[in-house]
């Protein structure tokens, strides 16, 4: 009878320890195949499944790399308890949308990686964008603020014509895509389908992005400028500064090839602040040497209006070197001006407070609004180079007259660029326009050509 009770209760024990094995191995599989913040599946559980499906179903599947964009503001605004409720509801959402053997995971932050069959690209997008618009309505719903907070989404999408390429080959492929995205659609969502020339241009891209640290400090990026002519004086009355890249390896490298990368990966702001350093550095310089002082433009990128007080490093620098204010221009894009209108305001008072004059570039590029005019503090109007080249023809010249004659009675100077031919440069003395910059003129120069060739001739006093 004992021998009955022992091998009973080693056989419970048997028993137990299994379905405590068993209990500690499905705990293990639900950590290795689960995310804390979604309560959903992670990369790795995405990928098994992915490689299990492509080995029975034949059908044509794709990649979709979801991104929400600022999401950082989302924290910043709600905060992160709130920001994490909304990378549930994401895929709460999403996973609804899917169908069949479809799957999504969050694989980082706020990047989602979505496996969806593939019919057409109209379908495809038509779906993608009913997620999107579904994850606002349901985010919007549980806001208690009146004000409807607008999610907008960036979406690259890779068909799966190789599957053998592996899974990481394919995510990237996607997040080419989106990275390719133009960023300039006001809609819920924007999607982009990867091609061979995404991957390319990716190259090239990531080729820069390695170098571009140790290029700004080995001084391997070169300010230049370029002067502004009084058109009625005749002489040089400024000049604005443009980044060049002279690399040992590569030469001159156009600003075309980095400055829209630098913008997307937001290097641009260091430099715009080397720029405006290296800017007040020579100041310094001709102040000291009792050369006369003209206004110099510096370019400022948008990203700088999501920091606040960003002015104050800007402002820092121009005391470190003692030059005064009047003779430094901040130079805004009319899209920056136009996009971010509401947070440029205070900005931009601030700037003029500080003694700063401020210019509105490209105007009449497609963005224009005079109530920008009206409401913002803005110095100087650049004309759009458009409006020299191309379909120049009488009403170029109509819009070109009441530009200028609208900025002077709103004692706004003007500064016309692409001029081509002396014919234009006529045109816009007779028309009142202040200042022509242009190649008619001169081209961008380094610093130490612009002095030699200016001040030494004594045509900036």
């Amino acid at each position: 009878m004992k021998d009955v009770i022992y091998i009973s209760i080693i056989g419970l024990i048997a028993v137990i320890s299994i379905y405590m094995v068993m209990k500690e191995k499905r705990r293990a599989n639900k950590i290795a195949y689960w995310d804390r913040v979604t309560q959903g599946a992670n990369q790795a559980c995405l990928q098994k499944w992915i490689n299990s499906v492509l080995e029975k179903d034949k059908s044509t599947f794709c990649l979709v790399y979801l991104n929400l964009v600022k999401f950082k503001a989302i924290n910043d605004f709600y905060g992160y308890e709130r920001g994490n409720e909304l990378l549930k509801l994401m895929y709460d959402c999403i996973t609804e949308q899917l169908k069949g053997v479809e799957k999504c995971s969050r694989i980082s932050a706020d990047n989602y990686i979505i496996f969806m069959k593939y019919e057409t690209d109209t379908i495809l997008k038509e779906r993608l964008k009913t997620i999107a618009e579904v994850i606002n309505e349901r985010f919007n719903q549980q806001q208690q603020d009146e004000k409807y907070y607008h999610l907008t989404f960036g979406m690259g999408v890779y068909i799966m014509l190789e599957p053998s390429l592996g899974y990481s080959v394919m995510v990237d492929r996607a997040n080419i895509a989106r990275k390719n995205l133009s960023r300039r659609s006001h809609s819920a969502v924007e999607i982009a389908f990867y091609n061979e020339k995404d991957r390319m241009q990716f190259l090239r891209e990531k080729e820069i992005e390695d170098q571009m640290e140790a290029a700004l400090a080995n001084g391997e990026f070169e300010v230049y400028l370029q002067p502004k002519l009084d058109l009625a004086q005749n002489e040089i009355e400024g000049a604005e500064a443009l980044i060049r890249w002279n690399s040992p390896e590569k030469g001159l490298i156009p600003p075309a090839q980095f400055v829209d990368l630098f913008e997307k990966n937001g290097f641009i702001k260091k430099i715009d602040l080397f720029v405006f350093e290296t800017i007040c550095k020579y100041m310094r310089k001709w102040i000291d040497t009792e050369v006369p002082l003209l206004t110099v433009s510096v370019n400022l990128s948008r990203l700088h209006f999501m920091e606040k007080n960003f002015l104050d490093e800007f402002d820092a620098i121009r005391q470190k070197y003692d030059v005064p204010a009047k003779y430094l221009e901040f130079e805004l894009t009319e899209r920056t001006v136009f996009e971010e209108t509401e947070l440029l305001t205070d900005v931009m008072y601030h700037m003029r407070e500080k003694g700063y004059s401020c210019s509105l570039d490209d105007f009449g590029s497609g963005y224009s609004s005079l109530n920008i005019l009206k409401e913002l503090p803005i110095n100087v109007i650049k004309l759009d180079r458009g409006f020299f080249i191309g379909q120049y023809n009488e009403q170029s010249r109509i819009i070109i007259r009441a530009i200028i004659n609208m900025a002077k009675e709103l004692d706004m100077k003007t500064v016309a660029e692409g001029v081509d031919t002396p014919e234009q440069c006529s045109f816009l003395r007779e028309s009142g326009c202040t200042m022509m910059q242009a190649f008619l003129y001169a081209k961008p120069m380094p610093i130490p050509n612009f002095e030699s060739m200016f001040f030494q001739t004594g045509k900036a006093s």
